[in-house]
C-alpha cells in the first residue's frame, strides 16, 4: 500500500462550463472545437513550452532571494492556469496509476475546488481521502460559527481540514484554528498544516508560514495528529526538533529533494514521515517524481514503511 498524503486537483472544463448560465454554456459547446476543451488540451502539453521536468524540480528546494523568488512567481503565471484545467480527477487516478499510488489525501483548494466540490466528487471513491479547507466562515466571526462550520465539514465526510497560514492569512491565535483542532480531536481527525516560504499569486500574505510560530498552539493539542507540509520547504531540519517533541506530529515530502529527505530520516526516523508531491503542481509527473525522491534519499524499505504504516498511522487507521 502506497499513500500520498498531499496532493490537489481541480474541476474538469466540463465542470466548469456546467456552472454557467445556459446561454453561455451553448454558446461555448457551439464553437468549433469547444473552446475549454481545447484550451484545456493545449495547456496539457506545458512541458512542450521549454519547461522540462528537470528545471522544475530545482523548485523543490527553494533557495531565498529575490531573483529566486521573482523566477517562481513568474512560472506560477505561466503555469498555474494550465494546472487548474489539466489537474482533474481523472488524471489524478490515471497520475495514481503511473506512480503506485494506491490512496491520495486530496486536499481542497478554493476557490476552484471548494469544500462542497470536493467533498461531493470523492464521497464515492475510498482511493480519495478529502481534506477540507478553512471553511468560508467571515474572517471576524465568533468562535462558534468556526466551530459549527468545521462539524458540518466533519458530518460531511471531511478526513482532515488543512491550515493554510499563506492563503488565508490566520495566525495561531485565531479562533478558526481552535475550531479546526478541537474538530479534529473530537471526530478523530487530522490537520494539515502549511509551512514554508512559497512565493504564489494570491497569497493574501507572502511571509514564511515558520513551523515555530505554531509551536505553542501544537503543544496544546499533544493528541491531534497533525502533519506540516512541505517539512517546511527551504529550512527543513527547523521541523525535526518539533518532531522530535511531539508524538503525533508529522511532516510530508512534498517538494523537498532526495538529500533533505535522506537528512530527515536520519534525524527523526520514518515513522514521523508521510509521502507527499503536492501533485499537480508543477506538471503532471510531479506525483511519480515525488515517489522516485523519497525512494531516492529514504531507502525503499524505509521509503515502503513511510508510504504505509506511517501514512495509514497519520490517518488514523
Amino acid at each position: 500500500m502506497r499513500i500520498d498524503c498531499h496532493v490537489h486537483a481541480f474541476p474538469s472544463a466540463t465542470d466548469h462550463a456546467a456552472r454557467l448560465p445556459a446561454s453561455a454554456a451553448a454558446l461555448l459547446s457551439g464553437l468549433p472545437g469547444s473552446p475549454l476543451a481545447t484550451v484545456a488540451r493545449a495547456l496539457e502539453v506545458g512541458r512542450h513550452l521549454g519547461i522540462d521536468t528537470g528545471r522544475l524540480a530545482a523548485f523543490r528546494h527553494q533557495t531565498p532571494g529575490p531573483v529566486h523568488q521573482v523566477a517562481e512567481f513568474l512560472m506560477s503565471l505561466g503555469m498555474g492556469p494550465a494546472l487548474l484545467l489539466v489537474g482533474t480527477l481523472d488524471r489524478l487516478r490515471d497520475s495514481m496509476r503511473r506512480a503506485g499510488v494506491d490512496r491520495s489525501v486530496v486536499i481542497a483548494a478554493p476557490p476552484l475546488a471548494t469544500n462542497d466540490w470536493l467533498l461531493r466528487a470523492v464521497a464515492a471513491d475510498p482511493a480519495l481521502v478529502p481534506v477540507a479547507h478553512v471553511p468560508p466562515v467571515p474572517i471576524g466571526a465568533p468562535a462558534d460559527a468556526w466551530r459549527q462550520a468545521y462539524e458540518d465539514l466533519a458530518e460531511r465526510g471531511a478526513r482532515g481540514f488543512k491550515l493554510h497560514p499563506n492563503m488565508d492569512d490566520l495566525t495561531p491565535e485565531h479562533p478558526a484554528v481552535r475550531a479546526a483542532l478541537d474538530c479534529a480531536r473530537a471526530h478523530g481527525r487530522f490537520v494539515i498544516l502549511h509551512t514554508g516560504r512559497f512565493t504564489v499569486p494570491g497569497y493574501r500574505n507572502l511571509r514564511p508560514a515558520d513551523p515555530r510560530d505554531w509551536a505553542d498552539v501544537l503543544r496544546a493539542y499533544p493528541d491531534v495528529r497533525v502533519c506540516l507540509a512541505h517539512m517546511n520547504r527551504d529550512a527543513p531540519e527547523v521541523v525535526w526538533p518539533l518532531l522530535t517533541e511531539l508524538p503525533r506530529l508529522y511532516t510530508d515530502t512534498s517538494w523537498q529533494p532526495a538529500d533533505a529527505i535522506r537528512r530527515a530520516v536520519e534525524a527523526v526516523g520514518p515513522e514521523r514521515l508521510l509521502l507527499g508531491s503536492d501533485w499537480p503542481l508543477l506538471h503532471l509527473d510531479f506525483q511519480t517524481e515525488a515517489v522516485g525522491e523519497l525512494e531516492q534519499g529514504a531507502g525503499i524499505a524505509a521509503a515502503a514503511r513511510i508510504a504505509g504504516d506511517s501514512a495509514r498511522a497519520f490517518l488514523g487507521e
